[in-house]
């Protein structure tokens, strides 16, 4: 088991863009990518996030736009070992267009992780709907922080034809949300990352119910520690080897590439 793509993750550009909940923690960009690197993985997705933009005086859009342009240099920093995905914002969605526009210019294939709770947009959902329309005609990724929230069901299913990655299957409730969403949608996927791993048989929970073919690890790193969710794909008894490689890398590759990437 030569690869782990962690299709969540958080980089940082700044020290405020940090999430890890113990400052002793402290991260830099090239030690975020050293961690990952020293645990075995050998490609990331994910989205700069700050929770704490207000604290800087930033409106909404001008954290997204911060964000963005965070996640490109940090593009540049990486290289290949980074997928970028990038914010949108359905209050904006003039300005998310042209977000779109630009991150298909250099490339990028990821939409976020996107956090409406965050970025404060719970009260605009009814609006991010033309700009998942304009994401399928770029055939683009989107993660979304899901769990059981009952919006998700209508996005997907509204939107067939884009690919949502729910993050954090959760546990009990919500883990049992998600099962039902992806029997009933097959454009939709599960990371593993955050909460539900650490919960004993949910592997099996979700192999039994959904198989494994959309299910790709995460870790949420840095607000999660990666190798919790590397033991347990690696070491679930319910699990066979081809399932787990097909959790660590090969379900993201072939999900990564059938959208334009070259992993």
């Amino acid at each position: 088991m030569d690869k782990i793509i962690d299709f969540h993750v958080h980089p940082l550009l700044y020290p405020d863009q940090q999430i890890t909940m113990y400052n002793i923690c402290s991260l830099t960009p090239q030690s975020f990518k050293s961690y990952l690197v020293e645990n075995g993985i050998t490609n990331v997705c994910g989205s700069v996030i700050s929770p704490r933009h207000t604290e800087l005086g930033l409106s909404e859009w001008e954290n997204v736009k911060r964000n963005n342009d965070s996640a490109y240099q940090l593009k540049a920093i990486y290289g290949d070992f980074y997928i970028p995905g990038i914010h949108v914002h359905p209050a904006y969605v003039d300005e998310s267009v042209a977000e779109l526009d630009r991150a298909c210019g250099i490339g990028v294939i990821l939409v976020g992780e996107l956090v409406p709770y965050v970025d404060h947009w719970e009260d605009h959902y009814h609006d991010i709907h033309s700009i998942l329309d304009y994401i399928e005609t770029k055939n683009m990724i989107v993660s979304i922080h899901a769990l059981d929230d009952p919006h998700i069901d209508e996005l997907v299913c509204a939107h067939p034809k884009v690919t949502f990655v729910g993050a954090h299957p959760g546990h009990w409730t919500s883990l049992f949300a998600q099962i039902e969403r992806m029997k009933k949608y097959d454009n939709y996927y599960l990371d593993i990352s955050a909460e539900g791993i650490t919960r004993f048989g949910m592997l099996q929970q979700l192999k039994n119910e959904v198989g494994t073919d959309r299910l790709l690890y995460g870790s949420d790193f840095p607000s999660c520690n990666p190798c919790v969710f590397i033991a347990g794909v690696r070491n679930d008894p319910f699990i066979t080897q081809d399932e787990k490689e097909a959790i660590l890398f090969k379900n993201a590759q072939r999900l990564l590439n059938a959208h334009g990437g070259k992993l």
